[in-house]
């Protein structure tokens, strides 16, 4: 892991959650640029990369949101987990797949973060409303996944789709 470039990757895109994406939401609803990122880190090289670069990004930006503090981080973690124990089922990660692995990290955080603020006695977020609000925000992720996988490969360098180290494959 190329922990300097990944740092400038999650630098770069939390600028863009913060200032950028308020802009861009519909109806309140916007991407998540930290579920994107795992599930980026989590398509390379599988799931414990994801849940490292999910939970830094995550981390990164609950320093900008109301508490519960780290329940991002939590759902980075979690997303980029299950996104990168896909490579048993997928195996070598083409173009063409990686909406949909950010569609799933985004459902999975959505989940995540919608439980913590009802943990957090947020009870007004535990409606069908909140669900397709998640649902949502997980196809915006997907959209958002087919310009910040380039960009993310042309800034980490020598990353090609299909040719990752999985670490479950040893």
């Amino acid at each position: 892991m190329k922990t300097s470039r990944w740092a400038l990757v999650i630098v770069l895109l939390t600028l863009v959650q913060v200032c950028v994406v308020p802009q861009l939401r519909i109806g309140g609803v916007g991407p998540e640029m930290f579920l994107v990122i795992a599930a980026l880190a989590a398509s390379r090289n599988g799931p414990e990369e994801g849940a490292l670069v999910g939970f830094s990004a995550g981390l990164a930006y609950d320093c900008f949101l109301s508490p519960p503090f780290g329940a991002s981080a939590l759902a980075g973690a979690l997303a980029g987990f299950i996104v990168g124990s896909s490579h048993v089922f997928f195996g070598r990660v083409r173009w063409w797949v990686t909406p949909g692995l950010a569609f799933v990290s985004g459902l999975v955080g959505g989940g995540v973060l919608l439980f913590a603020q009802v943990l957090a006695g947020n009870d007004g977020l535990a409606s069908a409303r909140s669900l397709v609000t998640v649902l949502v925000a997980a196809v915006f992720d997907a959209v958002t996944a087919l310009w910040v996988f380039p960009f993310t490969r042309f800034v980490l360098g020598s990353f090609h789709f299909g040719h990752h180290r999985s670490a479950i494959r040893g």
